[in-house]
């Protein structure tokens, strides 16, 4: 995938408010949780695109292939515990 743009992220919340494609991610959690990211500009619910369960200071980097994921309704990032960090791979 080319013209690919990394967010920053540093909290749960709207990632991306209109359709985008979701091409990967590179997240550290300071604190046991789960991770998601949903086809959703507003809030924690519809689609789960990306899911990661992490272990405290537990970090993941995961690329898409092809393509990536078409998100139509935006991107929406959950926590369910810790601090996160890292960036959100966009195109």
């Amino acid at each position: 995938m080319t013209n690919v743009a990394a967010t920053n992220v540093t909290a749960a919340g709207v990632i991306q408010d209109g359709p985008v494609v979701l091409a990967g991610v590179i997240l550290a959690l300071s604190g046991a949780g789960t991770i998601k990211i949903y086809d959703n500009a507003s809030a924690a619910t519809g689609t789960v695109l990306f899911t990661a369960t992490l272990a405290a200071a537990g970090h993941v980097h995961f690329d898409y292939p092809g393509n990536g994921v078409q998100a139509l309704n935006g991107l929406f990032l959950a926590v369910s515990a810790g601090t996160i960090e890292g960036s959100v791979l966009i195109a």
